[in-house]
């Protein structure tokens, strides 16, 4: 008779600890600073130094395109 065993990744105990500290009033606030912080580097980016489209398809190309 085979048992099937259920293993967990290595960081997966890390992740359920970020996911939890997520969910509490201090980690509700601090992510709601993201879209203060991250998201407009991303949208400078876009803007105001051609990132909104990609010009070649591929990692490699990508890399040569700058």
């Amino acid at each position: 008779m085979s048992r099937k065993v259920v293993e967990r990744h290595v960081w997966q105990g890390a992740l359920d600890r970020a996911i939890g500290f997520t969910k509490t009033h201090r980690g509700k606030r601090i992510y709601s600073w993201r879209k203060e912080t991250i998201e407009r580097s991303f949208a400078e980016a876009k803007e105001n130094h051609g990132l909104r489209y990609a010009r070649m398809l591929g990692i490699a190309n990508m890399r040569d395109a700058s």
